[in-house]
């Protein structure tokens, strides 16, 4: 927990402007029964989530709706709550709107948080237990609204944990705001806070914390990642695994009644291989969906197979997945060269090792050969090398991509197995 006298958390994220709408007047019903409005906001919720989960300590969890809309336990003792505010309305600059001193979404969450406070349930019915639990717990309000120099609530809260001012004068600004409203549904929220007993306001506002002008959420999420020493380069793909994973596991959860909280153990135990795999050296494997050539059999490669006989201008689906093999294989390489993964030295190596393989069983097998053994030989040359793996840098390429590159090699006119290859 921070000392008292700090002077209130304000977050300022990256002003990443976000798009106007002209029309934010003349929406039609259809526009404002639209989903997309609350789907972002809960899309926002989870990924400050995900955030929380990243930053997780030993002997910490954190939860999704279960306290609040996230929480963090920080030891048995000491909670953090925070509620997360999404607004789609913009100001004139394209940045969202400020966070006003009538604002319903503070008023909101503050008397959501009273309640929490005053909880007879939870067995904190009197004072001394409800100034406890404001003492070991943070209540954060996290928004992507940026803050307002009118806001005289967050002033006043400021100005109290820096023990600018009393209580008795916070609470006068808060008296004010609610004298200062017509709107029926913030009086009562801010009535409500107001009615917790002095000394226990005093505690719930010290323990508040904003962080505003969080916008964007997922750049966040991807810092987060990238102090986990994972390569910026491989950090998107890390976060699309975790990310898939964690929306599962917080389906079955859900799905089965049961509360989504992730203690830091939980979270070693089912991603700390998306982590892992990510700073090995082996090679990054991508989906790759090549364009298929107008006509596969004019590949000089699917030529220097049927000329031994491995194919004929009938397999078609064979010349096609042989195809998807050589360039699979070569997008791979152009990838893991932009990406830094490997070097133009470490292709030519590749190139290279392959090359005296199969100049070696190439000039063993054909040495004495008979022209009625020509064909056969060739194809037992292609089988030996189709069985083999060979290194790229640090790793050693699947069976698949070694294919690639031995089919890869014959189409640049490197490598044949015919004996005649080169002249025919």
């Amino acid at each position: 927990m921070e000392p008292r006298n700090q002077r209130i958390d304000v977050c300022i994220g990256d002003r990443t402007k976000l798009a106007a709408s002209s029309m934010a007047s003349n929406k039609t019903h259809a526009d404002k029964t639209n989903a997309a409005d609350k789907s972002i906001g809960f899309d926002y919720q989870y990924y400050y989530f995900l955030l929380q989960v990243l930053n997780l300590k030993i002997g910490q969890s954190v939860g999704l709706e279960v306290k609040d809309d996230v929480h963090t336990e920080l030891d048995q003792y000491r909670n953090i709550f925070y509620q997360l505010k999404h607004t789609t309305q913009v100001a004139a600059d394209g940045l969202p709107v400020a966070l006003t001193k009538l604002d319903k979404d503070m008023w909101k969450t503050f008397y959501n948080w009273a309640m929490v406070i005053s909880d007879k349930a939870a067995g904190r019915e009197n004072t001394q237990k409800q100034i406890e639990f404001a003492r070991q717990s943070e209540f954060h309000l996290v928004a992507n609204k940026k803050q307002s120099d009118s806001n005289t609530i967050f002033e006043a809260i400021s100005k109290l944990q820096t023990h600018s001012i009393a209580i008795a004068d916070a609470r006068l600004i808060l008296e004010e705001a609610e004298q200062s409203t017509t709107d029926e549904s913030i009086k009562a929220y801010i009535k409500k806070v107001l009615s917790l007993e002095t000394s226990v306001l005093e505690n719930f506002l010290l323990s508040i914390r904003f962080e505003l002008d969080v916008i964007d959420i997922i750049e966040l999420v991807h810092q987060a990642v990238h102090e986990f020493h994972i390569d910026k380069e491989k950090v998107p793909d890390v976060l699309a695994s975790i990310d898939s994973n964690l929306r599962g596991h917080i389906f079955e959860k859900v799905k089965g009644g049961e509360a989504v909280v992730l203690s830091f153990d939980d979270f070693h135990a089912k991603f700390r291989k998306h982590f892992t795999d990510a700073r090995s050296t082996k090679l990054t494997v991508k989906p790759f969906l090549p364009s298929m050539p107008d006509d596969l059999f004019a590949q000089v490669f699917i030529k220097r197979l049927i000329e031994v006989k491995y194919l004929s201008t009938d397999d078609m689906e064979i010349a096609a997945d042989l195809t998807i093999k050589k360039l699979q294989l070569a997008m791979h390489l152009d990838h893991w060269d932009k990406t830094g993964e490997i070097t133009s030295k470490d292709i030519s190596a590749l190139h290279n090792e392959v090359r005296t393989l199969w100049h070696g069983k190439f000039r063993a097998d054909f040495i004495d050969c008979e022209a009625k053994d020509i064909e056969k030989i060739g194809r037992g040359i292609l089988r030996d090398m189709l069985g083999a793996t060979f290194p790229l840098c640090d790793d050693v390429l699947s069976i698949q991509h070694s294919n690639g590159e031995i089919y890869h090699l014959s189409d640049i006119k490197g490598i044949g197995w015919h004996r005649d290859w080169e002249t025919k």
